[in-house]
């Protein structure tokens, strides 16, 4: 994952005041555990737990389920203003971040206080408290929620809906607006043969680097840009091709067409060891103007565009599967925006 569901490496640090800063790259702080990663774990668990007839894979995953202690990431401390918040990580040690909350309702974070809330861990009056301020459209004039272009792009708005049903709820078509106003940036915009962008790794292209949140400010994981103008550069510059699957549901035809225009700018070239060639699937990403692509194949990337993909070609089987679980249940009965979007057990 970009971040550590956990990471404990040798000769770790523990002297910065907020472990989970990081803001040193060079000496980085590699021992903390991610509540967005681990809510996305959770989700990935709950489906191993109620899918197959592997009996020895489903008590495995329901075990490490069962022994998932949430309340870490939750800003309990009484009277503090994000009381009831899920904080962005702990340390080793359980020493929450100082300074980073989770916030917006358009994010990858979602996962985690849907399961949170869920699993009773996280207060339903939480749900509320999350941004879902209106971003500037860059082309169509379609609606949709921060944080947008800036803030990780289409995997954030469309990654927790892979697992929950967000069918023509409010955060639904927040993300196909977002996916919409990304088709008309790069097409009519920006003269592009291809669309899509979501956060990931440019190595390759931009060095050993990745690009992620990056809305008003210079990142600390951020190597490549410290202005917003300088990132919305190099964001423009590619194309990444699990973004362009996500919105396969609505757009089946356009998204195949654009795969297929991936492809012929060698977003899909294969690797070479100097014996064999691998074909690897996708790359991360690559520049649609020079051709270039990067150097990785990331399995993440290409198992979020499966997992839509699967949701559009088998009748949102991930969904049903997902929506088995009490604790997704519990989820759907206390936040408004997932009313009726499962059947009942």
């Amino acid at each position: 994952t970009h971040n550590h569901v956990i990471s404990l490496k040798p000769m770790m640090t523990d002297n910065k005041d907020d472990a989970c800063r990081q803001l040193d790259p060079s000496s980085e702080v590699q021992n903390l555990f991610s509540s967005v990663d681990n809510g996305n774990l959770w989700a990935g668990l709950i489906l191993l737990a109620n899918h197959g007839d592997n009996t020895t894979v489903k008590t495995k995953a329901q075990n490490l389920l069962d022994a998932m202690d949430w309340s870490l990431f939750v800003n309990s401390t009484p009277g503090d203003t994000n009381e009831g918040m899920i904080y962005g990580c702990v340390d080793y040690q359980g020493n929450p971040s100082t300074w980073w909350h989770y916030e917006f309702l358009n994010a990858d974070s979602r996962m985690a206080y849907f399961l949170g809330i869920g699993s009773n861990t996280v207060p339903s009056a939480s749900w509320s408290r999350l941004n879902r301020a209106t971003a500037t459209p860059r082309c169509s004039g379609n609606a949709f929620m921060e944080p947008g272009w800036c803030g990780g792009g289409l995997f954030m708005a469309y990654l927790s809906g892979q697992w929950a049903n967000e069918a023509g709820n409010a955060i639904g078509d927040s993300a196909v607006a977002f996916a919409r106003d990304q088709q008309c940036h790069y097409t009519n915009t920006l003269g592009a043969p291809v669309w899509g962008f979501s956060a990931t790794s440019l190595s390759g292209i931009y060095g050993d680097s990745y690009l992620g949140y990056y809305c008003g400010r210079n990142d600390p994981g951020n190597t490549l840009c410290t202005t917003q103008a300088e990132c919305d550069a190099i964001a423009d510059s590619v194309v990444v091709p699990h973004a362009a699957m996500f919105p396969v549901k609505e757009m089946a035809e356009e998204v195949y067409d654009n795969l297929q225009a991936i492809e012929t700018i060698n977003g899909r070239k294969e690797a070479h060891d100097g014996l064999n060639t691998h074909d690897w699937g996708f790359r991360s990403a690559v520049q649609w103007a020079t051709k270039i692509p990067t150097t990785d194949y990331l399995s993440l990337d290409q198992g979020m565009g499966f997992l839509a993909l699967v949701n559009y070609l088998k009748n949102s089987e991930v969904r049903k599967i997902f929506c088995r679980a009490s604790v997704v249940q519990s989820a759907v009965s206390l936040i408004p925006d997932y009313a009726d979007s499962c059947p009942p057990n």
